[in-house]
């Protein structure tokens, strides 16, 4: 029994890393298309200011809020609604 909850948590992590590594990704490839197609047209956007920090300190940022805010934030929530789901069985 305890094997199959280590195996559902061990499911659990890997699915929420991939999660946050294709979150990651998706970034990446926003960063890039304003760098490359966005901020040539139109350098005055919000987001040309962003870019113009440079590659690392966004990729830095991204990370950060990738790998560490948001797992925290959906595991918050889900012991939230775990807690809501329990109390109105």
């Amino acid at each position: 029994m305890q094997l199959l909850s280590f195996f559902a948590v061990m499911g659990s992590q890997r699915a929420a890393l991939l999660l946050a590594v294709k979150s990651f990704l998706i970034k990446i490839v926003i960063y890039w298309f304003a760098e490359l197609v966005v901020c040539q047209l139109d350098g005055s956007r919000l987001i040309c200011k962003f870019i113009g920090k440079g590659f690392l300190p966004c990729v830095v940022s991204f990370a950060i809020m990738d790998f560490v805010v948001l797992p925290q934030i959906r595991n918050a929530l889900k012991r939230r609604r775990h807690k809501h789901d329990f109390k109105n069985k």
